[in-house]
């Protein structure tokens, strides 16, 4: 009979913090969890090499593994308490896959490309877009949201080193952890479990990504040849570029005001 009580006592009181609803005013959530990279990001480290004019132009680097996301979102709900405006800090880092050998082309013929990278990608962005929620029960609403901002990118150290075999000449490519920031987005849907009419718990499934930022003209990114005398014959400087695209699954906990 005494554990009958405590079971119904329980049960009373978890259903009455359960009833307070879904929040009417604003909120601010915390969260994290984790981050899946895709399309080129998440490739094997090391692309292809692209050549113009006879000179290195463009070079891929891809290679991030599952990594982590976190960050902070504030809801603001300005129109009605379904549909208001966001502003979202949204971070992420990741390591690098195995560093790979890859095929040289045009005027390297049968050269290969021996790499070496280390260090993490990170991403930051600062996003403002729409949120909606909407009640299935009184204390489980479905939550969409969709962004658009500033997406900043910060690269891991990468060197490349490729020998012809006819004129001996050494190419050596090297990008020293540049960062530089382009146009970003997030879209992404959720639940929300209202505990109380203040606290709220999330699990979020985002996309997120970037246009794709281009390193150049800069000693971050340089190209020297050298000959079999190790004499330096000429330093160019080459395009490197990547796009950011990753999945989030995240959970949070928000506190309404």
């Amino acid at each position: 009979m005494k554990r009958t009580a405590i079971f119904l006592f329980t049960t009373m009181f978890t259903c009455t913090a359960f009833a307070q609803g879904m929040d009417k005013g604003h909120h601010i959530e915390f969260y994290g969890g984790a981050s899946i990279p895709v399309g080129s990001f998440g490739k094997s480290l090391f692309g292809q090499s692209y050549y113009e004019d006879g000179k290195q132009s463009t070079l891929d680097f891809h290679g991030a593994k599952t990594g982590a996301s976190y960050g902070l979102v504030a809801d603001f709900y300005v129109i009605n308490d379904y549909i208001g405006i966001l502003i979202n800090v949204n971070a992420s880092t990741y390591s690098l896959k195995s560093a790979a050998t890859y095929p040289a082309n045009d005027i390297l013929t049968n050269a290969t490309w021996n790499t070496t990278a280390s260090g993490k990608w990170h991403s930051i962005q600062v996003l403002l877009g729409a949120t909606f929620r909407y009640p299935i029960v009184d204390w489980l609403l479905v939550t969409g949201r969709a962004a658009i901002g500033y997406n900043h990118l910060v690269v891991p150290f990468f060197a490349s080193e490729a020998t012809t075999q006819q004129s001996r000449y050494t190419y050596k490519h090297t990008l020293t952890t540049p960062s530089k920031g382009g146009f970003g987005y997030l879209a992404g849907v959720g639940l929300q479990f209202s505990a109380t009419s203040s606290i709220g718990f999330h699990l979020r499934c985002d996309y997120t990504g970037s246009s794709a930022i281009a390193f150049r003209g800069n000693k971050q990114a340089e190209s020297v040849i050298t000959d079999d005398l190790g004499q330096v014959r000429s330093t160019d400087y080459f395009e490197f570029h990547e796009s950011f695209q990753a999945i989030n699954l995240n959970f949070g906990l928000s506190l309404a005001f």
